[in-house]
């Protein structure tokens, strides 16, 4: 989410920070897509990054994390009744999937 006044690469090393706690990381845009449910419409910004030190998830917003392979996280998706993704976490995921 957006802060007053922060634009969205600010939002991203913040949130990338307080979730993970991870600082420094260099961050690639790949760029925004639109989100609409049908009850909810917004703008998501993505981004890429690579970091090889210490995850510290932040346990109000992070109910679960860990490393899976692409196959794996196919097979998450596919499993929405045991495996409840945030709606548009699991719309983006998949689209990053198909390419």
């Amino acid at each position: 989410m957006l802060g007053p006044g922060e634009s969205p690469d600010e939002a991203a090393e913040r949130e990338l920070a307080e979730e993970l706690g991870v600082r420094g990381a260099p961050l690639l845009p790949l760029g925004r897509h639109p989100y609409d449910d049908g009850r909810l419409r917004y703008h998501i910004h993505t981004y890429e990054t690579r970091w090889d030190g210490p995850l510290h998830h932040q346990p109000d917003e992070v109910v679960w994390g860990g490393w899976v392979t692409l196959g794996e996280l196919r097979d998450l998706l596919a499993r929405p009744q045991e495996w409840p993704f945030v709606p548009d976490g699991r719309e983006l995921t998949g689209r990053w999937l198909r390419g």
